[in-house]
């Protein structure tokens, strides 16, 4: 009786063996593909991380070139001259250069939030006026959007004016002697400065 027993228990086993290990299979085959969505899933993590990253790199500052002029209305010389002549009180325009294929917005804020011009007379580095170095130490720290709303797009490989600059505000009536004027900009709220200009180069003279 144990013999027959056995037969059957052995048939049981060998008719179950073939489902037993197409069970198998298909549990080894669902582990491979979720291995395999799951290295896709770091990989394209991966790429996305350093699109990302990509982005944050060519931001604005790193695209906008600032260029600095002496308006023709401002110079006592020939347009074209140089050195440039100008009286007491310059005015400088200021042009924004989009070197890149993207199109970026910049916002004109403050001026004394976005810009940090460096000011050289006969080589020595001119101090701001005492108040506006306050006010630029005050919109550091806690800056005042005044003009939020406005703001210049440059468009690929174009340029655009910004708001000029009034040497007399920042550095009051200067005295005659050469210049050299160097700038730096902050295309957006909260953002990094621009490159340092190319310099400008002037002289003051009495009128």
């Amino acid at each position: 009786m144990i013999a027959p027993k056995l037969v059957r228990t052995l048939n049981t086993l060998v008719l179950k063996a073939p489902r037993f290990m197409e069970v198998r299979r298909m549990v080894l085959h669902k582990h491979i593909i979720t291995f395999v969505v799951l290295v896709l899933g770091l990989v394209l993590l991966g790429e996305q991380g350093s699109s990302v990253a990509s982005c944050q790199k060519d931001s604005p500052k790193d695209l906008i070139v600032i260029i600095l002029e002496i308006p023709h209305r401002g110079l006592l010389s020939e347009p074209g001259q140089k050195p440039y002549r100008v009286g007491d009180k310059p005015y400088i325009k200021m042009i924004a250069k989009n070197n890149s294929d993207q199109q970026i917005v910049v916002r004109t804020v403050d001026p004394y939030y976005q810009n940090r011009p460096r000011l050289f007379r006969n080589g020595e580095l001119q101090p701001y006026r005492r108040e506006i170095a306050e006010l630029i130490r005050l919109k550091d720290a806690a800056p005042e959007f005044f003009s939020l709303t406005q703001a210049v797009v440059l468009n690929p490989y174009s340029s655009a004016d910004l708001d000029e600059l009034d040497l007399k505000e920042w550095y009051g009536v200067l005295e005659p002697g050469s210049y050299r004027l160097v700038n730096r900009y902050r295309p957006q709220l909260d953002g990094s400065w621009t490159a340092e200009s190319a310099a400008l180069l002037f002289q003051v003279v009495k009128q």
